[in-house]
């Protein structure tokens, strides 16, 4: 069983390297996607950086590096934002368990330094009034609750900040949809997994750091409005599915 390690840098090259996430991967394959064609090349062997040519989207990036790789059906391709910080034996901890449990997605319990608190990047599946009132400040319509994640065991979507899968997995469901740019295609993506039989695994005593932005969050921002196209995408597909 092999291990392969997806991040997609924004010009984050800098960051990985200054003590952040590759610090900790010492010991996994890991492929770091630039994707800024104008970015200088910084990051070397072990690490593999590929390089775009043109900017692409959140899911067209980790189909990409899911080609370049190259995985067998019984490996693991983990997806892993660059404001992750966490240990390599947290990793191969997290696939290990979950080959051993027979899952095919697997979840660690993010912790957002930012806010001090539960990133919840796990959680039920949405509805158009759940993300309403999200946005209107009641996010707990749309998230479950400490006292239910400190049980949890299958959720019903993982966030694309860190979801391992299993690569028999990904190539049957076609990778990410890539008319999401940003935004809900990790929510596609589990939903299309659980109609095939693969739920989210979640293991909550698995815990890493991610230092999330949250930038659709701010009202009439370019983040703001791709996060609302791929609302209106994710419904739109779910009612012709």
């Amino acid at each position: 069983m092999k291990t392969i390690v997806s991040i997609v840098s924004h010009r984050h090259q800098p960051d990985l390297l200054e003590g952040g996430l590759l610090a900790g991967m010492r010991g996994l394959d890991v492929v770091v996607r630039e994707n800024f064609p104008d970015s200088p090349s910084l990051i070397a062997r072990p690490v593999r950086l590929l390089r775009n040519k043109e900017i692409c989207g959140f899911g067209a990036n980790h189909n990409k590096n899911f080609e370049a790789v190259g995985l067998d059906d019984d490996d693991w391709f983990v997806i892993c934002n660059p404001d992750i910080l966490s240990e390599a034996e947290q990793i191969t901890d997290l696939v290990t368990r979950a080959d051993v449990d027979g899952e095919r997605m697997a979840a660690p319990f993010l912790w957002n330094s930012k806010t001090n608190s539960f990133d919840h990047n796990v959680r039920p599946f949405p509805t158009v009034l759940s993300q309403i009132l999200s946005y209107l400040g009641y996010g707990h319509h749309c998230r479950y609750t400490q006292e239910t994640v400190d049980d949890l065991k299958y959720p019903d979507w993982a966030s694309g900040a860190f979801i391992a899968i299993k690569a028999g997995l990904y190539r049957e469901l076609g990778g990410f949809d890539e008319n999401f740019f940003m935004y809900m295609e990790d929510v596609d993506f589990c939903a299309r997994g659980k109609r095939a039989g693969a739920r989210v695994r979640f293991y909550s005593d698995i815990r890493m750091v991610h230092n999330a932005a949250r930038a659709n969050r701010k009202f009439f921002s370019r983040s703001f409005f791709q996060h609302v196209r791929s609302i209106a995408y994710y419904y739109r597909k779910a009612s012709l599915s």
